[in-house]
């Protein structure tokens, strides 16, 4: 799987909007993407082979502000997006079909006559497990160390657990693992350099929050390691951030983007164990201009993991992690000037997010109506695909150099 000759963009617009927020979503079944504009205020449905919009909404006029960019996650059986809505005189968590009849419908789940159940403050990062026929949300939060586990599919949504994990402070992230009929697990990661997961089973009984912290039997959460600095680089006094995790299905575990303080490397990525916690093997990269959140919506089927280090004004350098071992090939790209919001995919060969172009000073393929310079939601192929062929529904997508075509 080597590396293109050119880096390959292909931007997403929302048509009016030049100011964008940094965050996307991508319904990888039905080959969509839902990124978010203006910070949150406008939101825009692509086709993702295609690159071109499908529609556009301005999230106010549906009452709903997200508030956090990456608060969102698609519902993978219906493709609806469920997002923190900030706005009004409650806080909540919602559902949008991009896709509906009218377009961009809106539904208020019945939580506590609409608002977040007792004791969800600020949503930091949402993931989206399917245990048999029901749907659930887990959510983190952004300070106050919870999990909270929301049932939203079929009939009555309700609300089914909450943990507290022991830290004041603890922003969470994350990631969906694997998925099972008898039970799901999904996996986080806390600010401070804390792995952790969460079990639904599916006899989870329906959960009342002002029974809370009495457990409930079908969901559980357990932290499964705490870092300390120093492992990861023996100079580090520090762990200053955490994000991740993403999940690794060629063999269970997750990875990890990691910075630190009081010299060595600053940054690195890591593959952990979701057993142990062991760190199974760690990189140590470039500067860290795409790390923040995005990289628990990755997709690692094949055993790459792409990141993008920007390393100058006029380019930076691509990591290709080999998730099994940890080597790397790397390449120098000119013309990409930033990617913050950076979620890997093995199977297009691409990463997800927000990047910075100018392909008149660099070497860059643009994609179908990707313009010169840009700096919007998008995506950028690097690597050659495992999978040059994609089938969706009836219709099969080739990838030519970065360009699919139908």
């Amino acid at each position: 799987m080597g590396f293109l000759t050119k880096p390959a963009v292909q931007g997403y617009f929302a048509p009016g909007n030049t100011a964008v927020g940094p965050s996307g979503y991508i319904d990888r079944t039905r080959g969509r993407v839902i990124g978010f504009y203006n910070f949150d205020i406008d939101a825009a449905f692509f086709d993702f082979f295609a690159g071109t919009n499908l529609s556009t909404q301005n999230l106010n006029t549906l009452g709903v502000f997200t508030g956090l960019e990456q608060t969102a996650v698609i519902d993978s059986p219906d493709g609806k997006m469920w997002c923190f809505n900030s706005t009004g005189p409650v806080l909540e968590i919602c559902r949008i079909d991009p896709a509906g009849s009218p377009a961009w419908t809106f539904a208020s789940p019945p939580w506590g006559s609409g608002s977040v159940p007792t004791g969800i403050v600020t949503p930091y990062s949402l993931a989206w497990l399917q245990v048999g026929n029901g749907g659930w949300i887990v959510s983190g939060e952004l300070i106050g160390g919870h999990i909270d586990v929301l049932q939203a599919s079929p009939g009555t949504i309700g609300f089914w657990g909450h943990h507290f994990l022991g830290s004041t402070t603890l922003q969470v992230g994350i990631c969906a693992g694997p998925q099972g009929a008898m039970s799901s697990k999904a996996y986080w990661a806390g600010a401070e350099g804390v792995l952790g997961s969460t079990v639904i089973l599916s006899t989870a009984a329906l959960y009342n929050p002002a029974t809370w912290p009495t457990p409930n039997g079908g969901i559980t959460s357990a932290v499964i390691k705490t870092y300390a600095p120093t492992d990861f680089d023996a100079a580090w006094g520090a762990i200053t951030d955490f994000n991740g995790p993403a999940y690794d299905s060629t063999d269970g575990n997750v990875v990890v983007q990691v910075v630190g303080t009081g010299g060595g490397n600053p940054y690195y990525i890591a593959k952990l164990n979701t057993t142990t916690g062991a760190v199974i093997w760690k990189v140590p990269v470039a500067n860290n201009g795409g790390f923040r959140d995005g990289i628990q919506f990755s997709r690692i089927q094949n055993g790459r993991f792409l990141y993008y280090a920007q390393v100058s004004t006029a380019g930076g350098t691509v990591y290709a992690i080999n998730t099994g071992d940890g080597s790397f090939t790397t390449q120098a790209t000119t013309g990409l000037t930033g990617f913050s919001q950076q979620s890997s995919d093995d199977v297009l060969g691409c990463i997800v997010g927000q990047p910075s172009w100018d392909a008149s000073v660099g070497n860059l393929l643009l994609l179908n109506a990707t313009p010169t310079a840009g700096n919007t939601f998008g995506a950028v192929y690097f690597i050659e695909s495992e999978n040059e062929v994609v089938q969706l529904s009836a219709i099969s997508y080739t990838r030519m150099f970065g360009v699919w075509q139908q």
